[in-house]
Formats: structure tokens, sequence, C-alpha cells
């Protein structure tokens, strides 16, 4: 037993002292932004390429970061380009902090992801589209992660999009949008997903003249702020693009795209100033089915604007939420009045008087300090055991320690 417990010390000190060991790469200044793309190409593993010249912001032809595992710090400065696209990153890992990424073209992009991991800790702003991921034979395999801060603004097209041609179903983009990310357009979507992806969003701040439009892939909603600010327009189904129609979340049942859509929306606030907060419709010629799979709510509030319902869907989408009754929680408004959307949610449940989905059967309990007291934190337990075992550990360590002198 003795033996054992000095040996549990031995082991807890040695990890106690375990230096941190990370992929050193060097820091590459770029000066002179004709020397960004040299400096680049030339970056090994791990490498920071930084822009350390005067200027606060500088232009810039089409970057290209391919194949590298390396940082783009862009020191608080503004990298513009009027080309096509700004910065493609191509089967690559990056990192972009500290600074904004800016397209000025009217049919631009400022960032387009294409097989790549992106860790993005910067603003991205566009004219037309800030961020894309670009149709590769059907897929495109890639990883976007907007850090908190960071913002993605577009004026005329979109924020953020995936490719309508991704049918892939597992190389795709998956895309995480943090708490404290936002993702905004001033004249359209602020994201649309017409290409098969998955997309979490935590409490995120999403805005656009239209908030959210898709066609295809998954969205998860954590606690996200959709905003939808455009005026009401009719939607008119097409082969490419959607119509801004002033929606919170706006499905497309199109056959020319992937389908298979999937929505979990788990608390947060959705509204619209001009339409209703989720409309959904069919192409025409597929008005039997519809491209959405699911629809479950836990919760948050969902505000049609004053005079319009929460839901406006097709006849099969209508049928598929009366069948799957898959809301259980939220509160559903029509400007400020109670939204009636009983057919929908789950057996058991109904909406009060506010418009809230509650649980008849189950009155609502306040927070018991004596109820908490006898059941304490996990990481409480957690602390206490770590503090005994580091406490028997030390009287084992001394025992050793007094044995060996003696």
């Amino acid at each position: 037993m003795k033996k054992m417990i000095f040996l549990m010390t031995v082991i807890i000190a040695g990890l106690m002292f375990i230096p941190n060991v990370y992929a050193a790469g060097e820091e590459k200044p770029v000066d002179n932004i004709g020397n960004l793309q040299t400096t680049i190409n030339s970056a090994g593993e791990g490498d920071t390429v930084k822009l350390t010249m005067s200027d606060a912001s500088v232009t810039t032809d089409t970057i290209t970061i391919d194949g590298k595992n390396i940082t783009l710090d862009l020191n608080g400065k503004t990298l513009t380009s009027s080309q096509n696209i700004t910065l493609m990153v191509k089967d690559s890992t990056v990192n972009i902090i500290n600074g904004t990424i800016d397209n000025t073209n009217a049919k631009g992009v400022t960032l387009n992801i294409d097989t790549s991991t992106v860790d993005l800790k910067a603003n991205v702003n566009a004219l037309y589209t800030s961020i894309n991921f670009p149709n590769v034979s059907g897929k495109n395999k890639s990883n976007l992660t907007i850090e908190s801060g960071a913002v993605v603004s577009a004026t005329n097209n979109v924020g953020l999009t995936v490719n309508g041609q991704i049918k892939d179903s597992t190389d795709i983009p998956e895309i995480n949008i943090k708490d404290g990310a936002t993702v905004k357009c001033e004249n359209d979507f602020a994201i649309y997903q017409a290409g098969n992806s998955k997309i979490t969003i935590g409490k995120a701040n999403i805005e656009g003249a239209s908030g959210i439009g898709t066609k295809a892939g998954s969205l998860v909603l954590n606690g996200t702020t959709v905003k939808a600010t455009g005026a009401l327009q009719e939607a008119s189904p097409r082969g490419n693009g959607i119509t801004s129609t002033g929606a919170a979340i706006q499905m497309e049942s199109n056959n020319g795209y992937n389908g298979n859509i999937d929505i979990e929306i788990n608390g947060g606030t959705y509204t619209s100033k001009s339409n209703v907060v989720f409309l959904e419709y069919p192409k025409e010629g597929v008005d039997e089915t519809s491209a959405v799979n699911r629809l479950h709510i836990t919760g948050g509030t969902f505000q049609a604007a004053e005079g319009k319902e929460v839901f406006n869907v097709s006849d099969p989408f209508d049928e598929l939420l009366k069948t799957e009754k898959s809301i259980e929680g939220g509160t559903f408004l029509s400007g400020d009045t109670p939204a009636n959307i009983s057919t929908y949610i789950k057996e058991g449940l109904k909406q009060d008087e506010n418009g809230k989905v509650i649980n008849p059967t189950v009155a609502d309990v306040a927070d018991n300090p004596k109820e908490e007291s006898k059941n304490p934190d996990t990481s409480d337990i957690n602390l206490y055991v770590l503090l005994g075992i580091l406490g028997v550990s030390a009287l084992g360590l001394g025992y050793a320690i007094k044995k060996k002198v003696k």
C-alpha cells in the first residue's frame, strides 16, 4: 500500500511538471504586399505569415494558400482586392487572425474555401459574397469555424454560402459559428445553404434582409439570434440562387438540389420585420413532396411581422409538421399577439395565453436553493476528490521521505 501511495505521488508530481510542447513555426514578416504570395508559398509547417507594412489597408491580386498549414496574421490591417476572389484557401489548414479581408468586386468573393480547414478570428467583408464553399466534383470536405467576435458581412448577395451542386453525403462543408460571432448581409440572405452541408450556430447574430435560406443539409441553432429586416417579397423558386422574401428561415423544396433538410432549434430569437418566421415552398413540379425531413424546436422566441403567421408552408410540409408534432417548446407570436401553432406541438403539451408551449401537467417551479444544496455541482465533487487525493499523496510522500531519512 505504501509503495502504491508513493508511486501515485511520483506520477502526479511528474504530470504537474511536464512542459507544454507546441509545434514551433517561424514568423514570416511581409513588409511589402507584393511579397505576400511568395512568402506564403515558402512558408513551412506551422509558420505565421504576418503583415508588417505600415499601411492600414493594402490591395492585392488574388492570394492563394495551397497545401499549407499556417497562420495568416493580418496584424490589424485590411487586405483588399477587386479581383474575383481575394483569398483562396485550397487543401490547407489555415488560421486567419487579427484584421479584415475585403472584396470590392461587384460579383466577387472574399474568402473561397476548397477542401480545407479554416479557423477565422478576423473580419470578412464583401460588396457581393463574403465566404463561399465552391463545388468540387459534387464535394467539398471542408471545416470552417467562425470564432467569437468575428464579423462576416456582405452588401448585395450573401454573407456565407455553400454551392448547390455539393450533393455528396459525407464529403461536405461543416461550419461552426461560435457564440458572439456575426454573419450579416444588408440586402439579401445572411446565410444561403444551397448545397449539402452541416451548419451549427451558437449564440451568434445572423442578420439580413432575409435570415437563413436553405435548400439542402443540416442546420442546428443553439440560442441563435436570427433577424430578417428586409421588405416583404413573394417567393420565386428558381434553379440558381434564392429569392429574399424577408423571412427569418426560408426553405425551398427544389429537386435540382440535394434536399434532405433537417433543422434543429434549441432556443434563441427568430424575428421577421415584414414576413413570417418560417417560409417553406416547393419549386413548380414538386408539389407533392417537401425537401424538409424534420423541424425540431425545443425552445426560443419566434416573432413574425404584425398580421403574419409564424409558419407559411406547403401542404406536404404542413402534413409532416402535424404528423411529427416535433415542437416541444418556444413562444410563438404574430407581432405582439400569440400565434396558434397547436397542431404542430408535441402530444401532451399546449400553448398558454402568451403563445408559449407548456406542459399543463407540470407547474413551473422556481429555483430552490435548498434543493441545489442537496445536489452539489459535479465540479465541486471533483474538486473535493482531487484535494483528497493530493492530501493522501502528500502524506505518502512525507512518509516516504521520512523513512528514507531514517
